[in-house]
């Protein structure tokens, strides 16, 4: 019997051993694939890197940690730390063999003025610098990119294009100027924000606990509230040309510091975590002012400016041919304080600009060459700007001055890109078709970092 049970015994430890064989040999292999794919990336840190650059950072010294860049995404959209991402000191060149593809793709990016409804690029921007606290919007028109700059950035004021234009169609009913929702059907585009620290942190999902009453729950109430108490929304800068233009956002703008409640944006975070009176700060924080900006300041300079021209009122200057501009109603000028963005960074002491938005129907480039002194020194970290056929110079000027500034340009695109520095240019991109230019400074961490995942979405590295 003992002998029959030893025998058992040993035939069910082999086949113990049997089954057993294949999940050893799957650890020897990936033991052995994972040595192979060290031994590759020690290689690899050894030598110069070609090929696609990876979108993700490593982490510099504290003294180098940007105020932004506290988000990155990965090649498969996984949100990664970059919280100090670090100035890189390249940037991915195109071959000729690159470029040349990229020039013949270009249909393929379907390049519009319009930003898509899911305003893909300014979500990567929020994405990874949540942190950026100044906007300047030259050419704001009705303010509804300021309300997404605020929809994005301070959520919990419940700003967005809609609640802006409501607020038109209430206080200017008399302006078809102001009431029009705009060429893009911007008073409907919303992006709803994510991963705002209100939402993470003060939603009631975030902080449920099986016990109301707990010291997490307790905790968590307390943080928003401290948070709610010091809230403090980004500033934004906007200046138009058009003086019923300035009046009209400045008087929304004075009428939502007046009258916002608990934002609709943040529907999951209770009121008592969010600020009392959101609005109470916005009146200092959201300027609005008249002014032209131009490539050369001087004092008491001044820019005509046609009414009733809608947003085409200044092209070309006074005098000009404005035989494409045809409109009904009647038209009178008046004369605008000129400005350049290197005046006004040197009086307000602006040191960095996170996001500088330029939209003047064709002014764009005299407005570039005006911020010559502030680009030189990477003083934008974003920049944005509009390709119009109303321009004086042409993309290739433009963004090669740029890249001499230190940046990497990107022509929008539905769902791609198409660069247009560092190598990238083809004569196909001179397209002399509305459309929107992106722009990232390279010496700063979060400007590094949006080039990086910017560089994914090119056509040139496809």
């Amino acid at each position: 019997m003992r002998a029959a049970t030893v025998e058992l015994d040993d035939a069910n430890d082999k086949a113990k051993r049997r089954s057993n064989r294949p999940r050893l040999v799957a650890v020897a292999l990936a033991a052995m694939f994972l040595a192979i794919f060290a031994l590759q990336a020690a290689l690899a840190s050894s030598r110069p890197r070609q090929g696609r650059t990876p979108p993700w950072l490593t982490v510099p010294p504290p003294q180098q940690q940007p105020r932004g860049a506290e988000l990155l995404i990965d090649a498969a959209g996984t949100p990664l730390s970059v919280d100090s991402a670090p100035s890189r000191t390249g940037i991915r060149q195109c071959t000729a063999q690159q470029s040349a593809k990229q020039g013949r793709f270009v249909e393929a990016a379907k390049v519009r003025g319009c930003p898509g409804k899911d305003d893909l690029w300014m979500r990567i921007v929020h994405l990874v610098m949540p942190h950026a606290r100044l906007f300047i919007d030259i050419g704001s028109n009705k303010g509804f990119t300021a309300a997404r700059f605020y929809e994005l950035w301070s959520p919990e004021l419940g700003i967005d294009a809609r609640t802006v234009h409501a607020s038109h169609q209430k206080l200017n009913a008399g302006s078809k100027e102001l009431t029009e929702c705009g060429a893009c059907s911007d008073c409907t585009d919303v992006s709803h924000p994510f991963a705002s620290r209100s939402a993470l942190l003060c939603s009631t999902e975030a902080s449920s606990s099986s016990d109301p009453n707990s010291r997490v729950e307790a905790a968590v109430t307390q943080l928003c509230a401290e948070r709610a108490a010091v809230f403090d929304p980004v500033r934004v800068l906007s200046f138009d040309g058009n003086p019923d233009m300035v009046n009209g956002v400045s008087s929304v703008v004075k009428a939502l510091a007046g009258s916002l409640q608990h934002s609709a944006l943040l529907p999951d975070v209770p009121k008592q975590r969010l600020p009392a009176k959101p609005g109470a700060k916005l009146a200092h924080r959201w300027t609005v002012e008249l002014a032209a900006f131009v490539d050369t300041f001087e004092q008491g300079k001044t820019v005509s400016f046609v009414l009733g021209l809608g947003e085409l009122g200044h092209v070309g200057g006074d005098g000009a041919d404005r035989s494409k501009v045809k409109t009904t109603q009647p038209t009178r000028k008046v004369d605008v304080p000129a400005m350049t963005v290197d005046v006004l960074v040197e009086r307000q002491g602006l040191a960095q600009i996170d996001v500088l938005k330029i939209d003047t129907e064709g002014n764009d480039p005299g407005v570039l060459r005006g911020a010559k002194a502030t680009l030189a020194r990477g003083g934008a970290t974003v920049v944005i700007f509009e390709y119009h056929v109303y321009w004086d110079s042409t993309l290739r000027d433009v963004t090669a001055q740029m890249e001499a500034h230190g940046y990497a340009c990107y022509l929008e695109g539905k769902n791609a890109l198409l660069k247009l520095t560092h190598g990238c240019w083809s004569p196909q991109l001179e397209l002399k078709k509305w459309s929107n230019v992106w722009c990232t400074v390279l010496n700063h961490p979060s400007g590094a970092a949006i080039a990086a995942i910017f560089d994914g979405y090119a056509l040139a590295y496809v």
